[in-house]
């Protein structure tokens, strides 16, 4: 059997090591990896020439792996071995495109592949979203110079040791105010609110950017992201008070514009939330990250 490490934030430099030959699906960070480890219960295996994951959820243990395709095989094969070892069934999370048609040439008539709309990343230009150009981006617009005439002294502020803990503060206080705690809300929705405290706790460790707009001295929205590689920003959390009407247009195009040095930025998936799926259509992303859930043939 395999040894696995429980994921924590010394395996930051690590992980990061092995990322970059990953696709650029949001959980590809190492930030998600161990910002919401508690949650998915995320321990890493790491080979000298790659290194593999395992999570458990709703009593359902899950592998991915991050390696470069002429190890692909070897991955695979290591985790095969440790599933009939440990008896448990076979099943690869969050294998992109890419990924899925490489282990079909190398495992022909194999394997199964069930894609999950849910679960399939958002993707825009960093330009589209700075400068909302174009009749495509109207209301976009519309809603931000709404909110700018209704909070003209609305600052934005990068976030940093100084309002961090405002920031924090507010998380707090918008999963109150949105019943996180009641029985209602979902595993993923009050696991969220852990996962975001981990990344104010561990800021700049795991390589965090991000804003927060203050209105009369009040910190009313955050919003922070890592970056997936030279050409991507993944967008990882975004939480603003609904009774301020457009600030979420209004954070989402400040953050763009402090991001000019990325071509593409992520905001992951919808999770099949009708209202997440409806506002993430609307900014008109340039592609999808379509993901793919690998399990044996019977």
């Amino acid at each position: 059997m395999l040894i696995f490490k429980c994921a924590d934030i010394t395996d930051k430099g690590k992980i990061d090591k092995y990322i970059v030959n990953s696709h650029n699906g949001c959980e590809n960070t190492a930030a998600n990896f161990i910002m919401w480890r508690c949650m998915y219960e995320t321990s890493i295996y790491y080979d000298e020439k790659y290194a593999i994951l395992r999570t458990r959820t709703d009593c359902k243990t899950s592998y991915s792996f991050m390696a470069e395709k002429k190890d692909y095989e070897k991955a695979v094969n290591r985790i095969l071995e440790e599933c009939m070892c440990r008896n448990i069934p076979f099943r690869i999370q969050y294998a992109d495109e890419n990924m899925k048609n490489e282990l079909e040439k190398l495992f022909p008539d194999y394997f199964m592949y069930e894609h999950d709309r849910n679960y399939s990343d958002y993707v825009y230009l960093q330009s589209d979203l700075a400068m909302l150009a174009g009749k495509k981006f109207h209301a976009k617009r519309n809603h931000c110079n709404k909110f700018l005439m209704q909070y003209p002294n609305a600052v934005v502020e990068e976030i940093n040791d100084g309002n961090k803990a405002e920031c924090c503060e507010m998380n707090e206080n918008w999963c109150k105010i949105n019943n996180v705690d009641s029985e209602n809300a979902g595993k993923v929705i009050r696991h969220e609110f852990c996962a975001v405290k981990e990344g104010f706790d561990h800021f700049d460790e795991l390589g965090l950017f991000g804003i927060c707009v203050r209105i009369d001295g009040k910190i009313v929205a955050f919003t922070m992201g890592s970056e997936k590689n030279s050409e991507m920003f993944v967008t990882h959390f975004e939480k603003g008070y609904y009774e301020y009407d457009g600030v979420y247009a209004f954070i989402n195009r400040e953050m763009a514009k402090r991001l000019d040095k990325y071509k593409y930025i992520n905001r992951e998936e919808d999770c099949g939330e009708e209202g997440l799926r409806k506002a993430k259509i609307s900014y008109n992303q340039v592609y999808m990250i379509d993901k793919y859930v690998v399990t044996l043939k019977k």
